[in-house]
């Protein structure tokens, strides 16, 4: 009569369960069994349970649970012909680079390369706008990029990532300036909500630059 057991034999099988009930002493309450069980199939059961909680009492905890869902109904995927960076969208359409982030996880580097290959999550309207402007848009872009002393890489590599230990009085923009990145970027790479840190911290770096020791 146990409900946690039978979801438990659905993860590990029924044999599974009656080796956790001889180990446990003749238990048949999931909870005494629970050591004496896979860690998958131990962990499962709570998951579960979190998962059907956050499903029916989330709003009472600011957790919108159909947030995600509102935002991908109202959103759509372009194509992008030319390399192009999220702040030039935030620059020429005044639009808030971290909701581009936010719709577009995958570009760590908030970098898209230009193959046609490569598509952009935008809301509707941001997403008409582009296309009516994207003759202009992409001018801009060009414009933007002469403008550095060096471009931009094709494509920055996830395997660039390191990790740095924080030194006695650095504080977030003066390793953002040892690395060639911006405060923001950091925050985000190490989900910080301030700009404290502390000594001996460890901060995850995606470099694109690498100073000299």
């Amino acid at each position: 009569n146990d409900w946690n057991l039978v979801l438990a034999s659905y993860n590990a099988g029924p044999r599974t369960i009656s080796r956790a009930k001889k180990k446990s002493g003749g238990y048949t309450n999931y909870w005494n069994m629970r050591p004496f069980l896979p860690s998958e199939t131990a962990n499962y059961i709570p998951s579960f349970i979190a998962t059907m909680y956050i499903l029916e009492y989330g709003n009472e905890h600011g957790i919108n649970i159909y947030e995600n869902k509102k935002t991908i109904r109202n959103t759509e995927k372009i194509t992008i012909k030319e390399k192009i960076a999220f702040e030039h969208i935030s620059d020429f359409f005044d639009y808030s680079k971290d909701s581009i982030y936010s719709l577009n996880p995958s570009y760590i580097h908030g970098i898209v390369p230009g193959n046609n290959k490569n598509e952009l999550s935008l809301p509707i309207k941001l997403a008409d706008r582009f296309v009516m402007q994207e003759e202009e848009f992409y001018t801009f872009v060009k414009s933007e990029f002469d403008k550095r002393e060096k471009p931009l890489p094709d494509l920055y590599s996830i395997d660039s990532k390191l990790v740095y230990k924080v030194k006695y009085g650095e504080f977030l923009g003066k390793i953002a300036r040892k690395f060639g990145v911006k405060v923001s970027d950091i925050k985000r790479w190490n989900n910080l909500k301030n700009d404290n840190i502390r000594e001996n911290q460890k901060l995850i770096i995606f470099p694109k630059r690498i100073p000299k020791t």
